[in-house]
């Protein structure tokens, strides 16, 4: 990132900005990045130090318990009535008991007790975790007449509050080029150490993060970084590696809990290493969910539930010596049931990862300076979700040409609009800008999967997808659309 380009950022999003390089190098890399940057813009905001680096080391130690420590800070929370930690707390709704329901992964405490107050003022606890500094006081129960565990204040470590008309103000300053390797640099990668393409490849991953109801599968080889995006930038995200995925998990908990599912809980959901997962009750597993990723919303028994969540499925694939796939037909390693063409005719862009170099020399491809905080960003590109003057601008510009099913049509627009989202959050550009940063990749992402649809079933016809640019509606620009 140029010196110029720097100074623009820091003068646009000054108080969102963060070192990445710095983090990369104090961070605690067992943290999602929003936790790490957190972290050191405590502690490292008038520099690097050796007293710094203590302070946080200490505060690490003594707040983030490892799992060998874990029986530790329980004894010390007995000892001394009161103690806070940092952890990814969850909140559940107990209807029978009218209370919340605390969980604490780090020491392992599934039944603590949480002051309604914050629950309501922070009801991102009741929808997948929050992580967070809670103080967890030991006390005698009245009503149960039992010590329990009860959380008593709470600050999140991310934003507290989010201005979307602000974030899209300050990206206008910014040119198109520019503001790619923005995006690129505050996913903690180095735009230089990637082509044009490859940059616009790797902020595709960021499309289900920022587009509701988005089926995407990529392929690609270990150490291409395509999990890390999920786990580290967005806290709307739910990652499911390997193992049997259960109905009761994705969709509705039909027991005495009655509890909804991932899918009703989270921004996105992904299924990593999707070669080796399994499910549990596969015929009801996968009808439900080619429905949902149809239509946006399921029925499992009594519970209907409509969701926003995008999909993503995410495994490895074999590699010839010139890099690109071994075999024509990528899809022949997926699980079964992911094996049928309702299954992958509902996907709305495949993403070709085996066109990105692995991550192996961490000071060329790592971020070497300033980017956009990860919470912030993670908050901006949520926010965008609901706002739906996107997907009417893409439906009202955009006719698809050379195919006869509406599928293709949806999946276009939608992945155009997604892209719409994350470059032009202002709705300021040309058409030149529309077409060869939102409607070809579309148009490419969806033509793979066409493809490999053809080769499954030669009754797919192997359209060849293109389309035409409509003029733009009078009065068309960005409004308060919000859903």
């Amino acid at each position: 990132m140029y010196a110029d380009l720097k100074e623009k950022l820091r003068r646009q999003y000054y108080a969102v900005v963060v070192d990445k390089t710095l983090v990369g190098k104090e961070g605690i890399r067992s943290l999602p990045s929003y936790v790490s940057e957190w972290l050191v813009r405590r502690f490292f905001a008038d520099g690097v130090t050796e007293e710094a680096r203590q302070r946080m080391r200490e505060f690490v130690s003594k707040h983030l318990p490892p799992q060998g420590k874990r029986e530790e800070v329980k004894a010390k929370l007995r000892t001394l009535g009161r103690y806070t930690i940092i952890d990814e707390f969850t909140v559940v709704t107990d209807l029978r008991r009218n209370r919340f329901v605390l969980s604490v992964p780090s020491l392992d405490i599934r039944d603590a007790h949480v002051e309604d107050q914050i629950v309501h003022s922070h009801p991102m606890l009741l929808a997948g975790g929050v992580w967070g500094a809670g103080r967890l006081v030991h006390e005698h129960d009245d009503e149960s007449e039992k010590m329990v565990v009860r959380m008593d204040t709470f600050e999140p470590i991310q934003l507290s509050s989010f201005d979307l008309a602000l974030y899209m103000q300050k990206r206008s300053p910014f040119d198109t080029e520019e503001w790619i390797d923005v995006l690129v640099q505050s996913q903690g990668l180095n735009p230089a150490a990637y082509t044009r393409d490859q940059c616009l490849l790797l902020l595709c991953r960021m499309l289900p993060i920022t587009q509701a109801n988005l089926n995407v599968m990529e392929l690609a080889p270990k150490g291409t970084g395509k999990t890390f995006l999920f786990k580290n930038l967005s806290y709307y995200s739910h990652v499911i590696s390997g193992g049997t995925v259960t109905p009761a998990a994705l969709f509705y908990n039909l027991g005495s809990r009655s509890m909804p599912g991932l899918l009703a809980l989270n921004d996105v959901v992904v299924f990593d290493e999707i070669q080796t997962i399994g499910f549990e009750k596969p015929n009801e597993t996968m009808g439900i969910l080619k429905d949902y990723m149809e239509s946006g919303s399921y029925h499992r028994g009594h519970k209907k539930v409509a969701a926003p969540a995008s999909i993503v499925f995410l495994g490895n694939i074999e590699l010839n010596e010139s890099g690109t796939p071994a075999r024509s037909h990528w899809l022949e390693e997926l699980p079964k049931p992911m094996r049928e063409t309702a299954f992958i005719h509902r996907i709305h862009a495949f993403l070709p990862g085996w066109e990105l170099p692995k991550i192996n020399v961490s000071d060329v491809a790592l971020a070497p300076g300033l980017g956009l905080a990860a919470d912030y960003l993670s908050e901006a590109l949520h926010a965008l979700r609901s706002y739906h003057e996107f997907d009417r601008y893409v439906s009202t510009r955009v006719r698809v040409l050379g195919t006869e099913d509406i599928r293709d049509e949806k999946a276009i627009q939608r992945v155009a609009a997604g892209l719409l989202r994350l470059l032009f959050p202002d709705l300021r550009l040309d058409d030149r800008d529309f077409a060869s940063y939102c409607v070809e990749p579309a148009i490419r992402f969806r033509q793979l999967v066409r493809r490999q649809l053809h080769l499954m079933d030669p009754e797919f016809p192997n359209y060849e997808l293109t389309y035409e640019l409509l003029p733009e509606p009078a009065g068309a620009g960005l409004t308060d659309a919000r859903a």
